[in-house]
């Protein structure tokens, strides 16, 4: 009996309603992978298209493209409050929803032939990621 009451505490004790410091660490994972991608996109991207000696307005017109997304954001965000799968929570088919597209688009960008020559492409790639 005892080894089975022990057992369900343990199961309990990985529940995010029911444990904070898992929940604070789970969100803290998500907010870094968040500004891992931003990272990558705002700053990491343009310093390698300075290094390979592209333009300053190639470099400002692919910051400009990757930050169009952000401006929507004002539209998005009550759509998302407001449409939500109540059998998975309020917020999280949003959060996986946005994590495959991350993926994906991570994939796409990594799959561009000559990215410095198909600056094009680059800029579509950053668009989705953003």
């Amino acid at each position: 009996m005892n080894k089975k009451k022990a057992s369900s505490l343990r199961k309990k004790d990985f529940i995010l309603t029911k444990n904070p410091v898992l929940r604070y660490l789970g969100f803290s994972g998500l907010y870094f992978a968040q500004g891992i991608t931003d990272g990558v996109t705002f700053f990491t991207i343009p310093a390698w298209l300075a290094m390979n000696d592209k333009s300053p307005l190639e470099i400002a017109s692919f910051v400009a493209v990757i930050g169009i997304p952000w401006s929507f954001k004002i539209i998005i965000a009550p759509l998302i409050d407001r449409y939500t799968f109540s059998a998975m929570g309020r917020k999280r088919p949003w959060i996986i929803f946005g994590q495959l597209g991350l993926i994906i688009s991570f994939l796409s960008i990594g799959s561009i032939d000559d990215p410095l020559n198909n600056m094009t492409g680059l800029m579509i790639s950053g668009f989705f990621i953003s």
